[in-house]
């Protein structure tokens, strides 16, 4: 078996790579001295490859000693010239360090990559919200948000110099900082909304075929990270992005419908009950079961401010002909239609 062939060998037994056949032959090559030395000596590299640290300093020491011997071997050489003995020591050690080399170098991109990754795992805070619960939060920036039911936000502890970023699922009204140096980057599936310092709310539930963006004040930018494509938003304008579809609509929206929840404000303007049926549902942590293919498409208008599930749920019974039964966290409605 060629050298490079022994070193390959070794490499792949190393990372868990070789096969049966392949490992039997390890062991039948081990039982040949030289062969021991070469495998005791990667082996003990690999397993000094264990941190970052380690690695980096074990590359430096063999670069060294390899430099080293070198050096002596061309100080030597011409007295030498005619015997081969320091040649032979000397090919096999260039061979012996190029191969840890090609195990020393991956494997510190690789540590040093996941050291990274810790380090932004480590730095980062999740909150959520139950169906029915509601949250406020004051960023590392100053930056305020107030997070709807059944939401999440992943933010850093505190934001680094360049710029401010979170990931959203699901609703939230956002009060931005303004930091002209760092812009303030939120992540909704596909879309990145990018401001400098404004007010608006991000409505992205993962169940929800649209994603919206609401802005009240200030000015935004919304981009679509598939294409590149990028649209901008001025006051009261509401971009809404289909995730099925991908198509974009701009349009003016409602102030206090829409941003209404965020004090404790329901508002329905001519919502079917089986529209109204999944705010509830986010809104108060139950379930709504409508009985009827009859009433699903009925509407309803009313405005409810920090109003009880039963109170809803009365309004609604004598808007209509209807009725409902609460038990167990499950309502069910039912009636004869519109």
């Amino acid at each position: 078996m060629k050298e490079h062939e022994k070193y390959n060998l070794i490499l792949k037994y190393l990372k868990g790579e070789a096969s049966k056949s392949e490992e039997n032959t390890i062991k039948y090559l081990l039982k040949n001295e030289d062969f021991r030395q070469l495998f005791a000596q990667l082996s003990d590299i690999w397993k000094k490859s264990s941190s970052s640290e380690s690695i980096h300093s074990e590359k430096f020491r063999i670069l060294k000693e390899l430099n080293s011997r070198i050096n002596e071997y061309d100080n030597t050489k011409r007295e030498q010239r005619t015997s081969r003995k320091r040649s032979d020591k000397v090919k096999p050690l260039l061979k012996i360090a190029a191969v840890i080399l090609i195990l020393i170098i991956p494997l510190s991109i690789y540590y040093t990559q996941r050291k990274t990754e810790n380090q932004i795992a480590q730095n980062q805070i999740t909150k959520s919200t139950e169906l029915g619960q509601k949250l406020t939060l004051t960023l590392s920036d100053g930056t305020k948000v107030k997070l709807n039911s059944g939401s999440k936000l992943i933010y850093p502890k505190v934001f680094d110099q360049k710029k401010r970023e979170v990931v959203l699922e699901g609703e939230a009204f956002f009060e931005v900082t303004k930091d002209t140096e760092r812009p303030f980057l939120i992540k909704t599936d596909n879309i990145i909304t990018k401001v400098l310092g404004t007010s608006f709310n991000t409505k992205a539930f993962l169940d929800d075929q649209n994603i919206k963006i609401s802005l009240v004040e200030g000015k935004v930018e919304v981009l679509d990270t598939k294409n590149g494509e990028s649209q901008f938003l001025n006051p009261s304008e509401e971009l809404i992005f289909n995730k099925i579809s991908r198509e974009k609509t701009k349009q003016p929206f409602d102030k206090q419908k829409v941003i209404s929840w965020k004090d404790n404000i329901l508002i329905f303007e001519n919502e079917t009950l089986e529209e109204i049926a999944v705010v509830l549902n986010k809104w108060y942590g139950v379930e709504i079961i409508l009985k009827n293919e009859s009433i699903k498409k009925c509407k309803l208008k009313a405005r409810f401010e920090n109003e009880s599930l039963i109170n809803v749920l009365n309004t609604i019974k004598y808007a209509g002909d209807y009725e409902y039964t609460f038990s167990k966290g499950v309502v069910q409605i039912s009636g004869n239609g519109c």
